[in-house]
């Protein structure tokens, strides 16, 4: 699988928005894009806003949510809002949130619908992170979800980062992406990301989640700054 390694963090837009510009250019008619939170939107801001895309054609989900409202500090619609969706021509109706106040397995029953509606065939790209214990999306070590062979959308409830309840993908619609973008920045990613991509016999792969998307997922790319990429 491509690894790119752009050297210092900044360079991260740029190589992210040559992917993305790829990818939409060989898609016809809807773009769609799940994004997760965490350092995913600060490294949107370092390129893809003037990517001169058709951003009418894009429709954008949400990798995982906390279950939080929407413009609380912890939100993931939040924090992409404020790093891209202020900065482009998104149709409003076409960025696809989580009802984060209903119970969340309603929650993500009703999203599940809206992923299977607008992107039947699976999302055209996923732009994913990497927590330093190997999670992405809302997907943890060792996690019973991580074993889910059919929803598409699922709740959790007892996330071992805070907050506790949340909605996440889960792998039968990562394994119908078209492509997916890991982004990983510092020193604290390093041994995961050796995990992921150059792991040892002895490893399981459910100890590290973003191992299990990197072995399944289609057309998977990592995007690196050096201190993440260190120990490759």
């Amino acid at each position: 699988m491509p690894v790119i390694n752009v050297g210092e963090k900044k360079e991260m837009g740029g190589a992210l928005a040559k992917l993305v510009k790829e990818a939409f250019d060989k898609t016809e008619g809807k773009f769609t894009v799940a994004l997760s939170g965490g350092s995913v939107p600060s490294v949107l801001k370092g390129g893809l806003a003037d990517s001169g895309m058709d951003w009418t054609r894009w429709h954008v989900f949400f990798a995982d949510e906390r279950m939080v409202p929407l413009d609380h500090k912890d939100s993931n619609y939040l924090a992409c809002k404020e790093a891209l969706f202020d900065s482009v021509e998104i149709p409003k109706d076409q960025i696809y949130t989580v009802e984060t106040g209903l119970e969340g397995k309603e929650a993500a029953r009703k999203y599940e619908e809206i992923v299977k509606a607008i992107a039947p065939e699976g999302f055209s790209l996923l732009v994913l992170g990497m927590g330093p214990d190997g999670h992405t999306c809302s997907l943890f070590p060792q996690h019973p979800l991580l074993g889910e062979k059919s929803r598409l959308v699922a709740e959790i409830s007892d996330s071992p980062k805070p907050p506790a309840s949340r909605v996440t993908l889960t792998f039968p619609v990562i394994e119908q992406a078209k492509n997916v973008v890991f982004l990983c920045a510092g020193i604290e990613k390093a041994d995961p990301i050796r995990r992921a991509i150059k792991p040892a016999s002895e490893e399981k792969p459910s100890a590290t989640p973003a191992r299990m998307v990197a072995e399944t997922a289609k057309n998977v790319t990592w995007i690196l700054d050096d201190p993440a990429a260190s120990k490759l």
